[in-house]
């Protein structure tokens, strides 16, 4: 067997290839969404001072308070304008925040009583989860979030067992720097203040976490003051919660079960099989997890055993933050998979331990496989687009439909208002059909002449659909 010195070295080759195909040579960058939109949060606290969304003309308020990467993102516009060097830069940083994530999820192990050997097969097993890479590698804020919330809750289930004030300290500043990220970050801290409180009664340590998230929050509203100007998009954004729409409460509980769970332990997005009988079967599934998760957290609370406990709670919250912020999307409960994983060889006889992570392995290996084999990021045809009008157009109007793609392949804002259009120089609509026709009908209701309609032989691809790139000149006769 490895020294665990070669075997982590080992971890870090691999993981630094893998990682260096997605975001170097598969072209993978060229298909992000969030990440150009924070791109554009970044010029703008660089070069106003405030965070605004600068993907479309007029700019519009943002939409998230968490802007941890777009604080990354603004200083390292200190070192290089070019937006794709920026990308390659952070998903280099989290490719070295990952190898921590993997180092952490076995030291949470080794706390459950899980074998070393297991786990080492466990961790090059998860090596070969796409969504590790496509979730906590591609340069959002998740990779960073989920290194925080794995390393605190190591110290609080370290607190656990020993007090240390410098796990105390450390805590304040996850904290702190953790809802910058994503907010959820601090259901670690309610569930730790729960444990402490019922499970071993430490009230101490439960009212200093109280504080802390109180402190949590107290950071929030100051970054918001400090980096966001307009804050009619965030108000926007709160009208989503599910106090406001009770009656989709099932519907987003059915696609937790059909969907985002089955997604998380599959690699692969569960809503491609939908028929009738896998739509059951996803169910089915779900249902057997929870009903895992109720049981070991019944279990868990008779015996006090607050480690367990802990982690189930924050797998329960994961799932109800999908609920009350009504957006159900996998990659927010990603990594409740590697927990239920781990709580399952906790109660798992250990004679099955080494059958189940190898099984686990080869699953990964087969759904890597089909990922690297069936995935195809067309990145030559949007580089060929963007080389093709970078050297036809010197000035030009750009209407997109997916005006955040646009804004990092052409380094163009998409006008929203056609006020804003320059009759002087030629427009390029970037969009499907039905988007192509309308922009042009407001342009005739302008009141403008099209002099010239050219459908260019530039296809962009956005998920699975295909859009055109439109050329017209017009001929302003009246005032705006």
């Amino acid at each position: 067997m490895f020294s665990d010195k070669v075997y982590w070295l080992l971890v870090i080759i691999l993981v630094s290839i893998i990682s260096f195909y997605f975001f170097w040579i598969s072209g993978f960058n060229y298909f992000f969404d969030d990440v150009y939109v924070y791109l554009s949060y970044s010029e703008s606290l660089y070069n106003l001072g405030y965070v605004q969304d600068l993907t479309t003309i007029p700019p519009t308020a943002p939409i998230t308070t968490q802007n941890g990467v777009v604080l990354l993102y603004t200083i390292l516009n200190y070192v290089t304008n070019d937006m794709l060097t920026k990308m390659q830069i952070v998903s280099f940083i989290l490719t070295i925040n990952l190898m921590i994530c993997y180092l952490l999820i076995y030291k949470i192990g080794l706390l459950l009583n899980i074998s070393k050997n297991v786990l080492y097969i466990l961790i090059v097993a998860l090596i070969f989860n796409f969504y590790f890479y496509g979730y906590y590698v591609t340069p959002t804020n998740d990779g960073f979030y989920i290194s925080l919330l794995l390393l605190s809750l190591y110290l609080f289930l370290k607190l656990s067992i020993k007090n240390n004030t410098n796990y105390w300290m450390i805590l304040l500043v996850i904290a702190l720097l953790v809802p910058m990220f994503r907010l959820q970050g601090l259901i670690v801290y309610i569930a730790a203040l729960i444990s402490f409180f019922i499970i071993q009664k430490e009230y101490k340590k439960s009212f200093i976490i109280f504080i802390y998230i109180v402190l949590s929050f107290l950071a929030v509203k100051l970054s918001i003051k400090l980096l966001i100007d307009d804050t009619s998009g965030l108000e926007e954004l709160s009208k989503m919660l599910i106090f406001y729409h009770l009656e989709t409460f099932y519907d987003s509980f059915q696609e937790i079960l059909a969907n985002a769970i089955p997604s998380i332990f599959l690699n692969f997005p569960a809503s491609n099989f939908n028929s009738d009988a896998f739509v059951y079967i996803k169910i089915l599934f779900s249902a057997l997890v929870f009903i895992f998760l109720i049981a070991i957290f019944i279990e868990s609370f008779k015996k006090k055993n607050l480690i367990v406990f802990t982690i189930v709670l924050i797998v329960f919250g994961n799932f109800a933050a999908l609920i009350l912020f009504n957006v159900i999307i996998d990659r927010y409960i990603y990594i409740n998979a590697i927990f239920i994983i781990l709580l399952s060889l906790f109660y798992m006889k250990r004679i099955y331990h080494m059958y189940f992570v190898v099984g686990f392995l080869l699953l990964s290996l087969l759904s890597f496989g089909a990922r690297i084999y069936y995935k195809q990021y067309d990145s030559i045809n949007v580089i060929n687009n963007i080389d093709y009008i970078d050297s036809t157009y010197k000035s030009y109007n750009l209407i997109s439909q997916f005006p955040r793609q646009t804004y990092f392949y052409l380094r163009k804002q998409s006008i929203l208002n056609q006020q804003y259009i320059d009759t002087n120089l030629p427009i390029l609509i970037i969009g499907d059909e039905k988007f192509t026709n309308h922009q042009i009908e407001i342009l005739i209701q302008k009141k403008n002449k099209i002099i010239t309609k050219k459908q260019l032989t530039l296809i962009w691809k956005k998920e699975n659909t295909l859009y055109n790139t439109t050329e017209l000149y017009i001929k302003d006769n009246d005032d705006w």
